[in-house]
C-alpha cells in the first residue's frame, strides 16, 4: 500500500510540474505581445522621424542646388572679368612700350579692335553659361527623381513592415487563442483527473492503516488504467509543449528579422546622406580650386 500512496504522490507531483510548464509558456506568451507592441510604436516613431528627416533634406538639397549654382555663376563672372582685364592690360602695355610718349588714333582702333574681340568673348561666355544652366537644371531634375525614388522606396517598406507587424500580431492572437484553448482543456482533464486521484488516495490511506486487509484486484486494475492515462497525458503534454516552444521561437526569429530589416534601412538612409555630402563637398572644392587657379594670374 505504501508503494500505492508513492505513486499517488508521483503522479500528483508530475501534474503539478506540467501546471508549472504551461504557466511558464503562457509568461513567455505575454513577453511577446508586449514586445511586439514595443516594436510597433517604435516603428510609428520612425515613419513620423522619416518623414521629418524627408522633408529637411529635401529642402537641404534645394538650398545645395541653388548654391551651387550662385557660386558657378560668380565664378564665371570673376574669370570673365579677370580674363578681359588683364588682356586688356597687357595690350595697352605693349603699345606704349612700342610707342612711348604718343597716342594716336592708331592706339584708339587697336584699342576698339580688342574691345571687339572682348565682347566676342563675352558672347562666347554667355553660351558657356546657358550650357551650364542647362546642365544644373538636369542635375536638379535628377536630384528631384532620385529623391522621389528614395521616397517611393522609403513608403513601400513602411507599408511592408506594417503589414509585416498586422500579420505576426494576428498570428500571435491566433496562436495564443490555440494554446488557450488547449491549456484549458488540459486544466479541465487534470481537475477530471484530481477527482479520480484524491478518493483512491482517502482508500489508499484507509488501507494503509488496516494492516490485516487485502489487495483489491479491482482498485489495482483502476490504479494501472489511470497510470496508463496519466502517461499518455505526459507524451501530449510534452509534445505541445515542443510545439508551443518551436511556435515562439519562430516568433522570436520573427522579431529579430524585423529589427535587422530597421536597422538595414537605417545604415542605408545614413550612407545615402554621407553619398550626398561627400558629392557636394567635392564639387565645392573643385569650384573653390578653379576659381583659386584663376586668381593666381597676374593682372597687369
Amino acid at each position: 500500500m505504501t508503494r500505492k500512496k508513492e505513486e499517488v504522490r508521483l503522479l500528483q507531483a508530475m501534474l503539478k510540474e506540467r501546471d508549472e510548464k504551461i504557466k511558464t509558456l503562457e509568461e513567455d506568451l505575454q513577453t511577446i505581445e508586449q514586445t511586439s507592441q514595443k516594436i510597433q510604436e517604435e516603428m510609428e516613431m520612425l515613419i513620423a522621424k522619416q518623414k521629418e528627416e524627408k522633408f529637411l533634406h529635401e529642402e537641404k538639397c534645394e538650398g545645395l542646388v541653388m548654391e551651387r549654382m550662385e557660386v558657378k555663376k560668380e565664378m564665371n563672372s570673376l574669370q570673365r572679368e579677370m580674363k578681359e582685364s588683364s588682356m586688356l592690360h597687357e595690350y595697352a602695355n605693349l603699345l606704349r612700350k612700342a610707342f612711348p610718349g604718343s597716342v594716336d588714333s592708331t592706339y584708339v582702333v587697336r584699342l576698339q579692335a580688342q574691345l571687339c574681340k572682348s565682347m566676342h568673348s563675352m558672347g562666347m561666355l554667355e553660351n558657356q553659361m546657358t550650357i551650364v544652366k542647362k546642365n544644373c537644371n538636369g542635375l536638379v531634375k535628377s536630384l528631384k527623381d532620385e529623391i522621389s525614388a528614395i521616397t517611393d522606396d522609403k513608403c513601400k517598406m513602411e507599408v511592408e513592415l506594417i503589414n509585416q507587424l498586422g500579420t505576426m500580431d494576428a498570428e500571435r492572437r491566433d496562436l495564443e487563442e490555440e494554446w488557450q484553448t488547449k491549456v484549458d482543456a488540459q486544466k479541465a482533464k487534470n481537475s477530471e483527473l484530481e477527482e479520480i486521484v484524491g478518493p483512491l488516495e482517502s482508500e489508499v490511506d484507509e488501507e494503509d492503516s488496516d494492516e490485516e486487509s487485502e489487495p483489491d484486484d479491482e482498485k489495482m486494475e483502476e490504479l494501472s488504467a489511470l497510470k496508463v492515462q496519466l502517461a499518455e497525458m505526459q507524451t501530449n503534454k510534452e509534445a505541445s509543449e515542443k510545439e508551443l516552444r518551436k511556435a515562439l521561437k519562430e516568433q522570436r526569429e520573427k522579431l529579430n528579422a524585423m529589427k535587422e530589416q530597421h536597422s538595414r534601412q537605417l545604415e542605408r538612409k545614413k550612407n545615402y546622406q554621407s553619398r550626398n555630402t561627400e558629392g557636394y563637398s567635392g564639387e565645392r572644392s573643385d569650384v573653390t580650386d578653379g576659381t583659386a587657379k584663376d586668381s593666381d594670374d597676374p593682372v597687369r
